[in-house]
């Protein structure tokens, strides 16, 4: 991996970048598309937590959001950790150049984001190494997508995710996935550039709640990602009715933002649709099975490593 070390005290105006910060270890870029929200999403929980560990190793994250603006009170969060936030910028690419000679590393995360910014980082010159964290396989999810539902749309766009993924892996100096199923994916195509496994990162409950003092079963998912609507009217539907025919009083709670209006058409006695509900791990506490009924999808599911770490999978 190439990798530049800047002195910790500046000796003239040029070093005011890195000498404003001396944590001893590298300044890493990393950017993302907005600023991670870890109480909404999986892959901003991961984020987070990754931060925080750069932060505890003496490292000097900066995160770059692509879109949007500060969103409270996780910014602010962040910063308190020691993390960088930079939001609103009118150019990514001018701030990294601008910015290239006082890097150390570069992370650019998922498909998309990378297919804006990779090509044009890669071929900078004196410019440190470049990570594609992929955060999950997009073309797996649209891959197992088009088998479910083989239409031409979606397995023409399941093609074209994986030739786009698999040319921005080749590009870069590694490459980041979330489970070795993935890492062996990339590995069968022939992939030459290193690969390494940064799974969904979850702190364990020492104490879970006793089981006998938990109750109903739990999906939770962001529904402005779509397999989990899919997933959660595919169990209600058809999974749910079987449960409660055996066990009559158990509720099936559905948890996340932004519910769709055929997932709040479920809501019944026996089907509670929550929405957003800001201390998951409070619920999770409280719930015997969490379940993950996902008919398509990739990478490593967080609603599961946050369930197990909350005593709520049996």
């Amino acid at each position: 991996m190439v990798s530049r070390r800047a002195s910790q005290h500046a000796p003239n105006p040029t070093g005011v970048f890195r000498a404003r910060d001396r944590r001893p270890g590298l300044r890493i870029l990393i950017v993302d598309h907005r600023v991670p929200e870890p109480d909404r999403d999986a892959g901003s929980l991961r984020i987070t937590e990754m931060l925080r560990m750069l932060v505890d190793l003496g490292h000097a994250p900066t995160f770059v959001a692509a879109r949007g603006d500060a969103v409270q009170p996780h910014t602010d969060a962040l910063q308190q950790l020691g993390v960088e936030v930079m939001y609103g910028l009118a150019s990514i690419d001018e701030y990294i150049q601008d910015h290239l000679a006082h890097l150390d590393l570069i992370v650019i995360c998922r498909g998309l984001l990378a297919l804006r910014h990779l090509p044009r980082l890669v071929a900078l010159r004196d410019r440190p190494a470049i990570v594609f964290d992929t955060v999950d396989l997009h073309h797996l999810r649209a891959e197992r997508l088009a088998a479910l539902e083989p239409t031409r749309e979606h397995l023409a766009d399941a093609a074209a995710m994986k030739a786009t993924e698999l040319r921005l892996a080749r590009s870069s100096d590694r490459v980041w996935v979330t489970s070795a199923y993935e890492a062996e994916l990339l590995r069968r195509e022939g992939l030459p550039t290193p690969i390494d496994i940064v799974p969904t990162i979850h702190r364990a409950h020492t104490s879970p709640s006793p089981f006998r003092e938990r109750r109903d079963l739990v999906f939770v998912g962001n529904f402005e990602h779509p397999p989990n609507e899919d997933a959660a009217l595919h169990f209600a539907t058809d999974v749910f009715p079987a449960v409660r025919a055996v066990l009559p009083g158990v509720r099936f709670l559905i948890v996340g933002p932004g519910p769709t209006r055929a997932v709040k058409a479920l809501a019944s006695d026996a089907v509670r649709v929550l929405g957003h509900v800001p201390d998951l791990d409070a619920l999770l506490d409280t719930t015997r099975v969490s379940v993950a009924p996902l008919r398509y999808g990739a990478g490593l599911k967080g609603k599961i490593g946050q369930a197990l770490a909350r005593g709520a999978c049996r």
